[in-house]
């Protein structure tokens, strides 16, 4: 099934999910004053009855379970008030809801759009948080939440040991809210579907519903005109900061957009019609916000105290006396206790502790989001400037020019049609309006000037979307009328329109400009990794390298799909660090970026059993009962800064446990990333040179607890397996290999080459002596079952070894590089450490395969030139002068295969600042094996 199809299955399964659980609500809870629109409030209702219901059954019951029992009592209640009352309420606004809901369905359209041609998904945007949302969802299927106010961390995660799982557990952003997960998780129950199958489109979806949950407030909850209501509606569909929630795959977020202008709806019939089922539907609706998305509790806030100070009664009201003036706090009141009653407490208890709102230091603690360092621009949230990241660019982007050309006008402007919108809404009594209009921007302001929190303030403008339309839309209809009175009105009407055919412009185009951009900035690759899934079975213990290239995102979504496998290694994903190794050294399966030692004396390329999206996975010979890779990190990884302020600047990692997750000693917030910013150790090759001597131990090897379990188990070992030593070297030399006293000569040349030393009792204690001046390295040592005769000495031609070695000089630094390998063209090239910045390329003499080169080169970084080093002189090398910014960058030494890049290896790092070079430094390692 294609990507989009099985998304539409997802936004099927979920719309029929939500009518049943919502059809007994709306008919039962909804009040006169809404009930024309009553097909628009039913899968409203119905997100809101699953938010809460699944909140409480999850906590017992995993969705496997909970997701067919909302669907079966929804059905039969469904079935039960069909039969007993009318099907449909009598007196629907029929045209009013055919028009909103093509309105939603437009916006489904522009959330999936993304999707169209793609061959594969796994979610859309350049986001991090597919990696807590996927693997959750998943696990939610299977287990309970199982937390509760006692336990608010949760149990310990059953199944196999998984990194993401871990990550999800130790931050708990389930005190933020769980209500989107367990949704997510029962739809893929009920549709039968993997999370990355439907997660796009409930994302979508759940945007869409934002268009009817907006249009039922502003009409029915504040009594505004159709057209007014409509046209706000309208512009939320193609709205960029909405549907840029959407792309980014903010879950918990995305589902407040919907229930937040639900809860409100209540909330304000209850307040204009005090009845029991107007007060349930308005706690129902913020227990539902509560378990969906907690830090929007805010917003929810500042506007019930402008409900409540318009709903008081003036002077000339006062004929009930104190009653009259009660009524509207007896309302908040049972609003509140119903809430509370209904919502899963567990969520909320952790909130505080979950987005720091009171650190240490107070209130400066919201300073900092976690990635987010500058304020996005205001008219962002009404889709017209360009979206905070700037590889999403709006129409408006500040570096084109046309911003500074035109965002000044247009911020007046937006801030004159809110102006004269709310002094309209005062003057024809329609202090719903602005009950609901102003407050959002007091509070933007506040996150703005008063308490400044960027990332805060990113969130906050998309949640009030809506209700800053509606003042817009206001305003604009406002002018029209103030217009209409005028003598010559056509000529200011013509204005009006032109101007609102140039708003409407810029929001679609800048929409246009989000979707383009999504497309070409998308972790819809990742769905690639399926296949590797596929090719290892569940249970096989799988070894991780952790190679920097794929470490974030790609390493959370290979993380997700080899949930069901026990994974070793080293894993950074984008928000954890997992390390555990075996002490055989011995896995299942083993995973390679393309682009590194895939251990070639392990792993034979008639081992390999997947390739794609730059990795490569192989499958462990049967025959191999230890393997040490001697440059390979055995100790775990190490925190190099603490984010955060306040109490998250103490976090530092104490210990690791066997299940290779890290313990911590302090405190840390969740979603600011801290565990990615830890690195594994430094490692070398052990190198003997100048009549040196290295002392290495093989142990006996032990079967490992879970080993009888893994898939393969190798089984009916021998006593005494072969060893194999892999040495690495630039010359041809003679070294002596003695194994528990027994000498072995042998004759090196350039290379890499293992060397099968026959039948060694264990433990085996080597000595390597080398008697010239030229080092050897060692590589690695492995035992292994052979059948008699085999090849003593087995060499790898097509391996690249780099050794290199950099000077720092006045203004630039030498380097010497020796390689041996494949014909390929060697090219020092030098990129920002962000990635988006190119500072020059050289390209050197290339040469035959499996022959030393030996380059030893000048660069003078500050003029961005490149010499060769020879004997009375310097000859310059032919290059390309890029981009000079200010900056870290770091130094490449890139081998071509013709138009691929076939093999990279770091070499320097350096920051050029003031037109001054600073800060050179060797990259780690001084040997390359690949």
């Amino acid at each position: 099934m294609a990507p989009i199809l099985e998304q539409l299955n997802g936004v099927l399964v979920a719309l029929g999910l939500l009518f049943f659980a919502g059809y007994p609500v709306a008919t039962l809870l909804l009040p006169n004053e809404a009930r024309r629109w009553f097909w628009l409030a039913t899968p409203l209702a119905g997100l809101a009855t699953a938010s809460v219901a699944l909140g409480w059954l999850g906590i017992f019951f995993p969705m496997a379970a909970a997701a067919w029992a909302l669907l079966a009592l929804g059905a039969a209640a469904t079935v039960a008030l069909a039969l007993r009352r009318r099907w449909s309420p009598a007196g629907q606004a029929w045209r009013e809801q055919a028009t909103v809901a093509g309105l939603a369905c437009l916006s489904l359209a522009l959330g999936l759009l993304p999707l169209w041609g793609q061959p594969d998904l796994l979610a859309l945007g350049p986001n991090w948080d597919i990696e807590i949302y996927l693997p959750l969802a998943e696990y939610l299927k299977r287990w309970p939440a199982g937390f509760s106010l006692a336990e608010l961390s949760g149990r310990p995660f059953a199944d196999y040991p998984n990194p993401l799982l871990w990550r999800v557990n130790f931050f708990d952003p389930r005190s933020a809210g769980l209500a989107f997960q367990q949704l997510h998780a029962a739809v893929g129950v009920l549709a039968g579907q993997e999370a990355h199958q439907h997660f796009a489109g409930l994302l979508a979806l759940l945007y869409a519903l934002s268009l009817p949950a907006g249009f039922l407030l502003l009409r029915a909850g504040l009594g505004l005109s159709f057209p007014h209501a409509a046209l706000t509606t309208a512009l939320l569909a193609i709205n960029a900061a909405g549907l840029y929630i959407v792309f980014w795959s903010f879950g918990q977020q995305t589902i407040s957009l919907a229930l937040l202008p639900f809860a409100l709806l209540g909330l304000a019939l209850a307040l204009q019609r005090p009845a029991r089922p107007t007060v349930l539907l308005a706690g129902l609706g913020l227990a539902a916000l509560l378990a969906g998305f907690v830090p929007v509790a805010p917003l929810y806030g500042v506007l019930l105290v402008g409900l409540i100070l318009v709903s008081l009664p003036g002077p000339a009201r006062w004929a009930g006396g104190a009653a009259d003036l009660l009524r509207p706090l007896t309302v908040v009141a049972g609003t509140l206790a119903v809430s509370l009653a209904l919502a899963p407490w567990a969520y909320l208890s952790a909130a505080r502790r979950a987005y720091h709102f009171w650190d240490e230091q107070g209130l400066s603690g919201l300073s900092r989001g976690p990635d987010v360092a500058q304020f996005p621009s205001f008219g962002w949230a009404l889709g017209l400037f360009r979206s905070p990241e700037g590889g999403l660019a709006g129409l408006l982007d500040p570096q084109s020019g046309l911003e500074g050309l035109l965002a000044p006008g247009l911020r007046f402007l937006l801030l004159l049609l809110m102006a004269v919108g709310a002094y309209v809404a005062v003057t024809r009594r329609q202090f719903l309006l602005v009950a609901v209009g102003v407050p959002p921007l007091l509070l933007l302001v506040g996150v703005r000037y008063l308490w400044p929190y960027p990332y805060g303030y990113l969130k906050l403008l998309p949640s009030s979307s809506f209700l800053l339309l509606a003042l817009v839309v206001a305003g604009g209809v406002g002018l029209w009328q103030m217009a209409g009175e005028l003598r010559q009105p056509r000529l200011p009407r013509a204005g009006i329109a032109l101007g609102a055919a140039v708003l409407a412009a810029l929001t679609a185009g800048s929409t246009g400009q989000l979707i383009g951009s999504i497309r070409g900035q998308s972790t819809a690759e990742y769905r690639t990794l399926q296949g590797l899934a596929e090719a290892i079975p569940p249970g096989a213990s799988v070894l991780v390298s952790g190679y920097r290239d794929y470490q974030g995102p790609k390493a959370g979504a290979l993380a997700y799909f080899l949930r069901k496998t026990n994974l070793y290694g080293y894993v950074q994903t984008g928000f954890s660090t997992f390390f555990r190794l075996r002490d055989d050294g011995v896995y299942d399966f083993a995973i390679f970026n393309e682009l590194e030692d895939s251990q070639r004396e392990l792993y034979p390329e008639g081992q390999r059993v997947w390739q794609g999206l730059g990795l490569k996975a192989y499958r462990t010979p049967e025959a191999v009962e230890y393997y040490r890779d001697l440059g390979a990190a055995v100790a775990p990884p190490v925190i190099e800064a603490s984010a955060g302020q306040g109490k998250a600047s103490g976090l530092r990692i104490t210990d690791w446990t066997e299940e290779g997750y890290p313990e911590f000693q302090g405190w840390s917030p969740p979603l600011l990333g801290v565990l990615a910013e830890t690195t594994p150790p430094q490692v070398h090759y052990p190198e003997v040179v100048r009549r040196g001597n290295l002392d290495l131990t093989v142990p006996q090897p032990a079967l490992e607890a879970d080993a009888a379990e893994s898939l393969g188990a190798r089984g009916g070992r021998r006593m005494r397996p072969e060893l194999a030593v892999t040495l690495a070297s630039f010359r041809d030399q003679r070294v002596t290999l003695v194994v528990n006293g027994q000498p072995h000569a042998l004759n090196l040349t350039p290379g890499l080459a293992s060397y099968r030393l026959g039948r060694v009792a264990l433990p085996a204690r080597l000595t390597l002596y080398n008697e010239s001046n030229f080092p050897v390295f060692v590589k690695s040592l492995m035992l292994r079952q052979t059948e008699e005769g085999s090849a003593r000495v087995e060499r790898f031609p097509d391996v690249v070894l780099v050794r290199w070695a950099t000077r720092p000089t006045e203004g630039g630094l030498r380097l010497a590089v020796d390689y041996i390998g494949p014909a390929w063209q060697p090219v020092v090239d030098i990129y920002g450490l962000d990635g988006k910045r190119h500072y020059g390329y050289w390209s050197l003499p290339s040469g035959p395969a499996s022959v030393v080169r030996t380059y030893r080169l000048r660069l003078d970084l500050p003029r961005q030139q490149t010499f060769t080093l020879q004997r009375g002189g310097e000859t310059r090398v032919i290059g390309w002068q890029g981009e000079r910014a200010e900056g870290d960058y770091r130094g490449y030494l890139f081998l071509w295969q013709g138009q691929k890049l076939a093999q990279s290896v770091p070499l320097f790092t350096f920051t050029l600042r003031d037109n001054q070079i600073t800060g050179i430094e060797e990259e780690a390692g001084e040997l390359f094996i690949g």
